[in-house]
């Protein structure tokens, strides 16, 4: 081989070796909220070897904005701390046979909140019981880590479900289990998938290229208060959930406690209501959405225990309080305080035999 072209493919190599190196330290020795506007990215797993959502075993700090008005001037930064455990959940240890067990979505997971402003760390405080927080996780995901040994049955399983995603609740399945769960939890096993892991996801270069596009924000700003923000799919979607759809949520919502009664456990269920529903007029609608309205109605037919979170949020909304975060879609710490004082109520009562709390 001519000896310049044997140059040039060493040069090439030495480019991409080099190149990967750059990459190497960009995703591994730089903390990952440098790339982004709030933990939450900075934290989500992209490969499926994890059991949680999230990098165990992290412990991270940052000033977040808003997910729907970042970078932008209406902005409002806040000093989180986010910590999870050896599975990925937002937790601040893996407690052997936790009393309590909180299923949710982003809300229960706590985007936007510090660590100790997490309904899980709030309502333990409230009830000096362990509260173990699977979110974002469903009844399905208890039932895999329950079958995987990992937890006994708690005294009761909250399952909270932001009103928007109220369509997406799925058929309980009690065959769920995790595959190669030993092996998933390693210590070593997880550290070497979260570098792999953070290289792949090629964060560094995805910052560079939203920065030279100038990406922000996107929420919905409000006409009657500009620093009022919402999420635009539910301003231009204004779903009203039909009869047929609130009895097929509570048949599957029904299934969920006859599963928690066949181990024991007591159900509660709540509605996080959307941030447009709360503040409907700020939204710019003409009434406020009676989607919770109906599917509580439902409840106390189907006698299914839930907490009337709406209820709550809309009275704390009247009296001049700020359930939701102004720059995004997410309720703040004075929310998950005073939601924790209504389950604190709940949990001491002697049992669940009314169902509207």
């Amino acid at each position: 081989m001519d000896k310049s072209i044997s140059s040039f493919f060493v040069k090439i190599l030495i480019f991409i070796f080099g190149a990967f190196m750059i990459l190497l330290v960009a995703e591994t020795a730089i903390s990952p909220t440098v790339y982004t506007f709030r933990v939450w990215e900075a934290l989500q797993r992209k490969s499926r070897l994890f059991i949680g959502p999230f990098y165990p075993n992290s412990k991270i700090s940052m000033l977040e904005q808003g997910g729907l008005a970042y970078y932008t001037k209406f902005a409002v930064e806040k000093p989180v701390m986010w910590q999870t455990d050896s599975f990925g959940y937002r937790n601040n240890s893996n407690p052997m046979n936790p009393k309590i067990i909180l299923l949710g979505d982003s809300f229960i997971a706590g985007s936007s909140l510090d660590q100790k402003d997490l309904l899980s760390v709030r309502l333990q405080n409230q009830i000096d019981k362990e509260v173990y927080n699977i979110a974002p996780g469903t009844i399905n995901d208890f039932i895999a880590l329950r079958e995987s040994k990992l937890f006994g049955s708690p005294e009761l399983i909250i399952l909270s479900v932001i009103e928007r995603n109220l369509v997406k609740l799925r058929k309980i399945n009690r065959e769920s289990k995790i595959r190669y769960f030993n092996f998933r939890v390693n210590r070593c096993f997880t550290q070497i998938a979260t570098v792999v892991d953070k290289i792949l996801r090629y964060n560094s270069i995805s910052f560079l290229k939203a920065r030279l596009e100038g990406k922000k924000g996107t929420g919905y700003q409000s006409q009657n208060n500009p620093n009022q923000y919402f999420l635009r799919k539910n301003i231009n979607n204004k779903s009203n959930l039909s009869y047929t759809k609130i009895n097929n949520l509570v048949d599957i919502l029904y299934q969920y406690k006859l599963y928690c009664e066949s181990i024991n456990t007591d159900f509660l269920f709540m509605v996080i209501p959307n941030k447009s529903t709360i503040h409907w007029e700020d939204a710019g609608f003409i009434n406020k959405p009676r989607n919770i309205n109906k599917l509580n109605n439902a409840l106390l037919e189907a006698n299914i225990p839930f907490i009337n979170v709406d209820s709550i949020v809309t009275q704390l909304n009247v009296s001049g309080g700020q359930p939701y975060h102004l720059d995004d879609t997410h309720w703040n710490g004075t929310s998950t305080h005073m939601i924790s004082i209504e389950i604190s109520k709940v949990i001491a009562k002697v049992n669940f035999t009314h169902p509207y709390f």
